[in-house]
């Protein structure tokens, strides 16, 4: 009560917060006020916005947007509106994340019962039926999707691709958010579709492609939570049930070639010793005499580089050198008028004046550029190394693929990245929340410049693995085995 009491006086619009609750369109005016706020809150704390574009090329996108304001707009509308504004920063941590949003905007949206009750496998930009926990018995395991409601799949897909962020130019991210992992209630695919083809009294008309042959079929199924759509998918496949660490494992793959999958390095809420865990792994891989490792961090998205770090520790028998970016901001301190819209974790990032070393152009240096030496711990890893990468890894595992790129005893299997060689932003965030639409978007702080220019692109693997349906299909993981045969040539 006392937030509401604080925007009315703010505002001036009573009547607007007393019916907010009750209504799901939106001013035209309160809208423009929105707006307004974003774009302010980006151009004086954003670290990245001029990293890819000029500053004006932003602005006139807002002034755009400001100029087809229709009288009364949707909350979904408004969520598809600040979605893309949000993207068109070019940051990959730049969004309306979906778990930080008001309590309308997730039971409207993001919660509500309109997904659809399928778990789609992508390849190549097509979606393949993985498992289906509809109604319909029409759908089998490897058909292919070609159209909900009358809209091709491929447009579909284009569609969605402008709602998704990234990092610059390499778009392997957006395509990587789209896709479905079976354990996420959360998929970006689930969010937008409802917004961009609604079904029809909560029901899809789905026109798929039989995997067993070219024959091409039409079915209606109803739309259901994400919720009660995993506890679907759990019943065919427990795996979906497993929390973020009951996804780290390791193993011996083939005599001599360890393995070990991290699924993510968001462990700040994870209940398992992390650091115990990847230590007692390579204790493991020394006592079955490993002289090749698979490190697998594909569909990781990141998380704490505290991680990375341990890792570094453990991964080389000897000493090895990387270089870390330079990191910068674009404020100071933040005007108590501003405080209400920010949220955080770390009210410290209130006023940064105390970690500024110096000022350089429009940017306050925080941390130079400096050259780090890892040491090895008493177990570290001796022989070849092979990273497995994909489109999903930005931030914290972009950066530790890029960073292990050079290393001599390491080898990049896979396919391009998500992250951008030009740098990310991150380390600190402020939740920036919109009074009028109660939209939260994601704003980082802290700007990771390389030393040296890069192209505007993610990175390259060593050896280009792509996933095939057939392999797909049989359960066979087609990298993986790639692997296997390259560790097995190497002896």
């Amino acid at each position: 009560m006392k937030q509401l009491v604080f925007l009315i006086i703010i505002f001036n619009l009573p009547g607007f917060f007393l019916q907010a609750k009750e209504q799901t369109t939106f001013s035209a005016q309160a809208i423009k006020e929105d707006l307004y706020l974003f774009e302010k809150m980006i151009l004086n704390y954003h670290p990245g916005l001029h990293r890819y574009q000029q500053q004006e090329a932003f602005v006139q996108g807002i002034r755009d947007t400001e100029s087809t304001l229709a009288p009364t707009t949707s909350l979904q509308d408004a969520f598809l509106m600040f979605t893309q504004l949000a993207v068109s920063v070019q940051c990959g941590h730049t969004f309306t994340n979906p778990y930080n949003q008001s309590g309308a905007i997730k039971s409207e949206i993001i919660d509500a019962d309109n997904k659809l009750p399928l778990l789609l496998k992508t390849l190549d930009e097509k979606w393949y039926v993985d498992i289906n926990a509809s109604e319909s018995r029409d759908i089998q395991r490897g058909d292919e999707l070609l159209a909900i409601n009358g809209l091709a799949a491929s447009d579909l897909h284009h569609k969605m691709l402008a709602y998704v962020a990234s990092d610059g130019s390499n778009w392997n991210k957006r395509y990587a958010r789209l896709e479905m992992d079976g354990y996420s209630t959360k998929n970006w695919f689930d969010i937008l579709l409802p917004l961009l083809v609604a079904p029809q009294g909560n029901e899809y008309v789905l026109t798929l492609r039989s995997g067993k042959g070219e024959v091409s079929y039409q079915t209606s199924v109803r739309g259901l939570s994400a919720k009660n759509r995993l506890q679907r998918f759990i019943t065919t496949n427990p795996e979906y049930g497993k929390a973020r660490e009951e996804r780290w494992h390791y193993r011996m793959e083939k005599p001599g070639v360890g393995y070990l999958r991290l699924h993510s390095f968001a462990v700040f809420n994870m209940k398992l010793d992390w650091k115990k865990f990847i230590s007692d792994a390579f204790v493991f891989f020394g006592n079955n005499n490993a002289n090749a490792l698979i490190l697998d961090i594909r569909g990781n998205s990141g998380g704490m580089y505290d991680v990375v770090q341990w890792i570094y520790h453990h991964i080389s028998k000897t000493p090895f050198e990387i270089d870390r970016a330079q990191q910068r901001s674009v404020y100071s301190t933040i005007p108590e008028e501003h405080k209400p819209y920010l949220g955080t974790w770390n009210p410290q990032v209130f006023d940064i004046s105390q970690w500024i070393q110096r000022r350089e152009a429009q940017f306050n240096i925080l941390v130079d550029h400096q050259t780090l030496t890892v040491t090895p711990t008493d177990n570290a890893f001796a022989g070849a190394v092979y990273l497995l990468i994909d489109k999903h890894n930005n931030s914290a595992t972009f950066q530790m693929a890029l960073e292990l790129s050079s290393h001599p005893a390491v080898t990049l299997i896979g396919e391009t990245n998500g992250g951008n060689r030009q740098g990310t932003n991150g380390g600190q965030m402020f939740f920036l929340n919109l009074p009028n639409t109660g939209i939260e978007i994601d704003l980082p702080l802290i700007g990771y410049y390389p030393k040296h220019h890069q192209p505007n692109a993610g990175l390259h693997p060593d050896i280009q693995v792509r996933e095939t349906f057939q392999d797909w299909i049989n359960g066979v993981d087609t990298v993986l085995q790639k692997t296997l045969q390259l560790a097995r040539e190497r002896k």
